[in-house]
């Protein structure tokens, strides 16, 4: 189960923006690092990554291994056509340790 901290901090990137096929973008729709001021958009990796900002990133390898348990390739997942961000947040929502 991922923690609920660092879910609740993966969901509320997701929120503020959420982007397919590319980790992370900016205002503009272009390619940025995740963890830099300038990306407002994040894929459900990318967003994992943004939030554990210690390296190694030892939360969001965590976080993704659960994520995997559950649709396999989580990328993939995330790029798939008529994904919908709530559908991510749902995902990420499913695998979060109770309260």
């Amino acid at each position: 189960m991922i923690p609920r901290k660092f879910a609740s901090a993966v969901i509320a990137k997701l929120r503020q923006g959420w982007t397919q096929h590319r980790s992370a973008e900016n205002a503009q729709g272009r390619i940025a690092r995740g963890s830099s001021t300038e990306a407002v958009r994040w894929c459900l990796v990318g967003a994992c990554y943004a939030v554990d900002q210690v390296n190694p990133p030892v939360a969001a390898y965590q976080a993704l291994t659960t994520l995997e348990a559950k649709v396999g390739g989580v990328a993939q997942w995330n790029d798939r056509g008529g994904r919908t961000v709530e559908e991510v947040i749902a995902l990420v929502e499913s695998c979060t340790e109770p309260q």
